[in-house]
């Protein structure tokens, strides 16, 4: 069904959005108006404040995906399966876990170098167009095609729909899993050395 493909894509969206800029854009702020050497300078060690700035944006993402789907489920009748819940829980982490790897490069280079908003908004808009949020990526160009492998969100989104409309076992969620702990686990220690 599209409808529930599209608001999946959608909701999942929202998070992976967020994760891919937030503290970005909560550091740049804090540049602006000058309170971001303070907040180094506080007793909260750097993972733990690299952990909660974004937390606020997360409750309220939480709180609109959580309208997105009751809404899907009461007025237009969508119907997941929740076959493999637990699986979906994996592959939506490692997602979100790609993403704030990213920001937390992204965060690096906006320290560094102030404006990053250009190439962050880029990648955003590349992994809304050929991701999959909106439409299959099978529905894409074969050139364009190419692309889809390199975006987290083409795997997640994939692993999560298929465990979640589908009601997927593990077996056919795995290419997801692998895709995304071999993303994380070649970006994430180069995010750490950027940021």
């Amino acid at each position: 069904d599209f409808f529930e493909y599209l608001v999946f894509g959608m909701a999942m969206y929202s998070f992976f959005d967020a994760a891919l800029r937030e503290l970005s854009r909560i550091i740049r702020s804090a540049q602006i108006i000058g309170t971001f050497e303070a907040l180094l300078t506080t007793r909260t060690s750097l993972p733990m404040l690299v952990f909660c700035l974004p937390l606020h944006t997360y409750a309220w993402i939480v709180l609109r995906v959580t309208l997105y789907l009751s809404l899907g489920a009461l007025i237009f009748g969508m119907q997941a399966k929740w076959g493999n819940w637990p699986a979906a829980v994996i592959v939506f982490l490692l997602t979100l876990l790609a993403f704030g790897a990213l920001d937390l490069a992204m965060a690096g280079l906006t320290i560094v170098f102030k404006r990053t908003e250009r190439w962050i908004g880029l990648l955003s808009t590349l992994t809304l167009l050929f991701g999959g949020v909106f439409y299959p990526v099978e529905k894409l160009p074969e050139s364009l095609r190419a692309l889809t492998p390199l975006l987290p969100i083409s795997h997640g989104l994939e692993g999560v729909r298929l465990a979640l409309i589908q009601g997927a076992e593990w077996g056919q969620v795995l290419p997801s899993l692998r895709a995304l702990v071999l993303f994380n686990v070649i970006v994430m220690p180069f995010a750490i050395v950027l940021f």
